[in-house]
């Protein structure tokens, strides 16, 4: 393999880490760092996925996992992609470290919108503590009046388990613009490859939590059919 592609996979192993915070369910658009997270309103990801999930697999919910502490408020808007997310339809206060099902309320959409459903994305705001607004979205179908207005359960976001995948805000460290340099050609192999272990495993690590908040359900098989998929192209090119 090329040094330049397997810098690159090294660059893509980072991003994980480098996140304050991630969409797993629906999946993000795009993970990326803290620095793309700060553009809104999806972190850079101008670009619907190709592949929206079915909404009625959430359980009227969103999964959500956090390296960071912050307030957190979600969002909706209708249409293929969406610019806009005038709909307010959920949130969780003062999290950090912890896989979280937040369950959403639909009442401030209108009625005849859900009566109609089709594509939406869903908008997550991440507020830091100093004033840092991150952005992730996840793309989604809605079948037509197939959302209740609110949940049948509590607003009370649910924390499912703790996070070991990603380092906490004490040993985190971010190496300075002027100090960071490019892996040299003779040593990228082996610095891609241990990156790329490690981004299977965050990726392996992240399916499962996925799968202890919605069960084996198509969600979280399509997340594991995800991760397999990527370990055979990244098997694949070594």
């Amino acid at each position: 393999m090329h040094a330049t592609t397997l810098f690159v996979a090294a660059l893509a192993a980072a991003s994980t880490v480098t996140a304050h915070f991630e969409l797993v369910a629906p999946p993000s658009r795009l993970i990326g760092s803290m620095m793309t997270q700060k553009v809104g309103p999806c972190g850079t990801a101008n670009t619907p996925s190709t592949v929206r999930t079915d909404f009625a697999t959430l359980d009227n919910s969103i999964g959500l996992v956090f390296y960071w502490d912050g307030d957190n408020d979600v969002y909706i808007g209708f249409g293929e992609n969406p610019t806009e997310f005038p709909y307010k339809v959920g949130g969780i206060k003062s999290v950090g470290g912890e896989t979280y099902k937040v369950p959403l309320d639909f009442s401030s959409v209108p009625k005849d919108v859900l009566a109609k459903g089709g594509p939406a994305t869903i908008q997550v705001v991440c507020h830091q503590p100093k004033e840092v607004n991150l952005y992730q979205c996840g793309d989604v179908t809605i079948a037509p009046s197939a959302v209740p207005a609110s949940p049948s359960s509590t607003l009370d976001a649910v924390s499912t388990t703790s996070v070991d995948v990603a380092p906490s805000s004490s040993s985190a460290s971010v190496v300075p613009a002027s100090t960071a340099s490019v892996v040299p050609a003779s040593t990228a192999s082996k610095s891609a490859s241990n990156s790329v272990s490690a981004s299977a495993s965050v990726a392996a690590s992240k399916a499962t939590e996925t799968q202890k908040i919605y069960g084996n359900d198509a969600t979280a098989a399509a997340a594991n059919a995800l991760v397999a998929a990527a370990a055979a192209v990244v098997l694949a090119l070594f």
